[in-house]
């Protein structure tokens, strides 16, 4: 029992985590206008007609985003249902020929050798109105590109209720933590912000020299699921 309380604790903790950590970076990176408006976003997304998928083409100009810095995004993270079209986009780049009784294949790898993350967080999908298209947001980060600093460890606290005729235990798990898109400052007065305030653009600011400091960029597109 002790342990499976542990490992739905852990669960929702690192849910929570990895929310907060998305979310933060999708905020901050619409306030990244230096060199340029949206300099860390490519936005390919269509709201009628021919939907703008996630390809091996519109990733690599999100990559080329941070010009020549581009090699140090490693990681990219993705939902599902865009997954399913970058693995049918690169299934379809892929060629093979023979060529002097060999096998020649040609193409290119996956996601340019970065690890894929795929995770169905609700910031990676939207819905700007009607359901027919929806918003995805795919990310490309580069090693230690966020941060997640504890204020407070889990503090997991257990009670022995008696104020029904069957007695029960109540467990309360609470942990204080901070995420953080570094090359990118919080601006706000607010010291405790909540959800909402973590995902207001205007909240974050630039804290850079030059903006390839900022190991993160965003493609805005459709999918073909949604």
């Amino acid at each position: 029992m002790e342990q499976e309380i542990g490992r739905q604790i852990g669960n929702m903790a690192s849910k929570e985590a990895r929310e907060r950590l998305l979310q933060v970076a999708i905020a901050a990176l619409e306030s990244l206008d230096t060199p340029g408006a949206n300099a860390h976003i490519k936005s390919v997304y269509a709201a009628s007609s021919t939907k703008a998928l996630l390809t091996l083409s519109n990733l690599y100009d999100a990559r080329m985003l941070l010009g020549d810095a581009y090699n140090r995004l490693t990681t990219v993270v993705c939902h599902s249902e865009a997954f399913s079209d970058l693995v049918k986009d690169t299934i379809g780049n892929y060629k093979v020929e023979n060529v002097g009784g060999f096998t020649v294949v040609t193409g290119l790898p996956q996601a340019f050798g970065m690890r894929i993350v795929v995770v169905d967080d609700a910031n990676l999908k939207s819905d700007p109105g009607g359901g027919d298209y929806m918003k995805y947001r795919t990310l490309l980060f580069g090693p230690g590109a966020l941060g997640l600093i504890y204020h407070q460890q889990l503090r997991i606290e257990a009670e022995r209720r008696l104020d029904f005729e069957a007695p029960y235990w109540r467990v309360l798990a609470n942990f204080d933590f901070a995420p953080h898109l570094f090359g990118m400052k919080w601006t706000s007065a607010t010291a405790n912000p909540d959800n909402t305030a973590l995902g207001t653009a205007s909240n974050w600011d630039e804290a850079y020299n030059d903006h390839r400091e900022v190991l993160c960029a965003e493609l805005v597109h459709n999918a073909t699921a949604a």
